[in-house]
């Protein structure tokens, strides 16, 4: 009897963890990144050579009492990994971000909302060169998201990757 009521108890104190976890709210500064919070994003999409198919994940998640937006991704295919922080820069007034990669490379910027999209903009940062990025994620209403990525280069804006995420 004791047991079964123990494990009753952990039961309930772990379900009351992971709906707590779920109720976290983020810091009011960091809003317009809401919609990409709570979901996994699922996205298949070619390499840059066309002959290979990328299976990427990508979560959003709430640290800090929602004070800092963690992000994760991954393509098994590439062996890549990236873990990120969004969070809002109160000397700057604005929301930052900061984006690691296994492969060495670093992304730095900051986010703002432009005609309904989020727009990160900064720096890509690789072993061997830095340049000048934007990259854009908009929700449509069908629930998917639209990532489209530019980089300055030679003074002019290039277009990169553009993937469209599915939420699970």
């Amino acid at each position: 009897m004791k047991k079964s009521m123990l494990m009753i108890f952990v039961a309930l104190l772990a379900g009351s963890q992971v709906s707590g976890q779920a109720e976290v709210a983020l810091r009011k500064e960091l809003d317009i990144l809401k919609p990409l919070v709570g979901k996994t994003w699922i996205c298949e999409s070619k390499d840059p050579s066309g002959r290979q198919t990328l299976h990427l994940l990508r979560l959003y998640e709430p640290m800090h009492d929602g004070k800092i937006l963690k992000i994760y991704q991954e393509c098994r295919e590439l062996n890549s990994r990236m873990d990120g922080y969004y969070f809002y820069d109160p000397d700057k007034k604005e929301i930052a971000y900061l984006t690691l990669t296994n492969n060495g490379n670093i992304a730095v910027g900051n986010v703002k909302e432009e005609d309904g999209r989020i727009l990160l903009s900064g720096y890509a940062i690789f072993p061997d060169r830095k340049l000048e990025s934007r990259n854009t994620f908009e929700i449509t209403s069908k629930g998917e998201m639209i990532d489209k990525y530019f980089r300055l280069e030679n003074g002019q804006w290039l277009a990169g990757h553009s993937r469209v995420w599915t939420a699970k």
